[in-house]
C-alpha cells in the first residue's frame, strides 16, 4: 500500500480509537492533523519514542504516524 493514504482506494477506511477517528483514508491524513491541532490548543502531549513528550502538532511525530508503515486487515 502506498505511504500516502490519500492515494488509497475510496472504499478503504480506517477506524482509529485511540485518536477517535472514523473515516475513508483518502480523508484520515486531515482528520488526523485536525485532532493533533485540537489536542495541542487542550495542551496535550504526546509520546515519541526516542524523544519523550512532544506537541501532537510537532512535525516529527505527524511524519511519523502519517508516514509510518500502514497494513490493512
Amino acid at each position: 500500500m502506498p505511504a500516502d493514504m490519500t492515494d488509497w482506494d475510496a472504499d478503504i477506511y480506517v477506524c482509529d480509537p485511540w485518536c477517535n477517528i472514523a473515516c475513508r483514508a483518502n480523508d484520515y491524513p486531515a482528520e488526523f492533523k485536525e485532532k493533533m491541532e485540537k489536542w495541542d490548543r487542550a495542551g496535550k502531549q504526546v509520546w515519541l519514542s526516542g524523544t519523550g513528550f512532544v506537541s501532537p502538532t510537532s512535525d516529527e511525530w505527524i511524519s511519523t504516524v502519517l508516514g509510518g508503515e500502514k497494513k490493512a486487515t
